[in-house]
Parts: structure tokens; C-alpha cells; sequence
């Protein structure tokens, strides 16, 4: 009985549209990165030394080694990436090297992508069937918004005055049982969906 060829990628996610990619983990020999090349970006999570592997990247890799990437460093470079393509999502790839070499920051990573794609689909769906609704509303309030402005004597009132401004990003998720808490102490300027 002969064993099965193990498979290369553990995953690989399409995403309709999609000129991005994010890829994790060591790609063995240059051949491998060739599938690469007709994106616009491509952002490489990867240790150092299996990026440094195939020498100098140059575009559309964007390396992000596992050494140098803080957890905080890792939400920022999601949410740029996230930006390259405000249509679509960018295409995922797993490479099965994630199973044998620094496996929990792969994880993490990998929750984390999820988390961030998860609300930037989510924001992108709303403005996509909302979008007209809410740019109807400000047009037919337009007049009221400037007949009305705040009068310059009420200038200051909201001083020393501990506010919050709500998104509905995945963090409202999170936080909106504690701002419900402390909503009567709080200036509260919902946006967006957030309403």
C-alpha cells in the first residue's frame, strides 16, 4: 500500500475580484512563488529565514517575518493590507510548512486575519446596502444641518466631558456590555450603523 503525496497548500481561499494575497508560511524553491507574481501585493508572513531563502523579494511580496512582528504590529499591517483593495478581499494561502515550524504564531496569525476580514467585509456590506440610504439622509437634512448649527453660546458645554465616538467596527463587538455600563456618564457620538 503506498502512502498519499502530502498536500502543499493546507489552505487556499479565493475571494472573487481578489488582486491581493496573503501567504503564511515557508515556500520551498523559487517555483513556488511564481503563482505570485500577477498580484498586485502580496503580503508573505513567514520566519526570516525561510524568506530570506529565496534572496532579495521584490514586489509584489511584501514580507512580514514572524521574528519582528509584535501582536500590535500585526493589527496595523492587516489593516493597511486590508486597504489595497477596497473591492474585494485578498486571496489566502496556507502553506502546509505551518504545521512543522512556529505552528502558535501561525495561529495567531491566522485568527487574526480572520477577525480583520471578518470586519472589513462586514463594514463593506453595510456601506454597499446602506451606503445611498445614509447619503439620502444627509442631502435631505442638509438644509436643517445648516439652518441649525449649534448657536456659539453653547461653545464649551461638552468640556471635561469624558465622551466616546462608536464605529461599528469588529471592536464594538467587544465593548459595547461596558459602554452600556457607563452610557449615563458618557457623551456618546454614535456612527455609521452604529445607530
Amino acid at each position: 500500500m503506498t502512502e498519499a503525496p502530502q498536500q502543499e497548500w493546507l489552505l487556499e481561499k479565493q475571494h472573487k475580484g481578489a488582486t491581493t494575497a496573503i501567504l503564511l508560511g515557508r515556500v520551498p524553491g523559487p517555483v513556488g512563488l511564481d503563482r505570485f507574481q500577477d498580484y498586485s501585493d502580496v503580503l508573505w508572513l513567514v520566519d526570516r529565514e525561510g524568506g530570506e531563502m529565496h534572496g532579495n523579494l521584490e514586489a509584489p511580496f511584501q514580507p512580514g517575518y514572524l521574528e519582528t512582528l509584535s501582536p500590535e504590529d500585526v493589527e496595523e499591517v492587516l489593516k493597511a493590507f486590508l486597504q489595497g483593495n477596497l473591492l474585494a478581499l485578498p486571496n489566502l494561502y496556507c502553506h502546509n510548512s505551518i504545521l512543522k515550524r512556529d505552528t502558535t504564531a501561525y495561529n495567531f496569525l491566522l485568527e487574526r486575519i480572520q477577525v480583520h476580514c471578518e470586519g472589513t467585509l462586514r463594514a463593506r456590506k453595510t456601506r454597499e446596502e446602506e451606503g445611498f440610504i445614509a447619503q439620502m439622509n444627509i442631502l435631505l437634512n442638509l438644509r436643517n444641518y445648516v439652518d441649525h448649527r449649534f448657536p456659539a453660546s453653547m461653545e464649551g458645554n461638552c468640556a471635561r466631558q469624558v465622551a466616546a465616538v462608536v464605529g461599528a467596527g469588529p471592536s464594538l463587538d467587544s465593548s459595547i456590555d461596558r459602554l452600556a455600563e457607563v452610557q449615563d456618564r458618557v457623551l456618546v457620538f454614535a456612527a455609521d450603523s452604529t445607530l
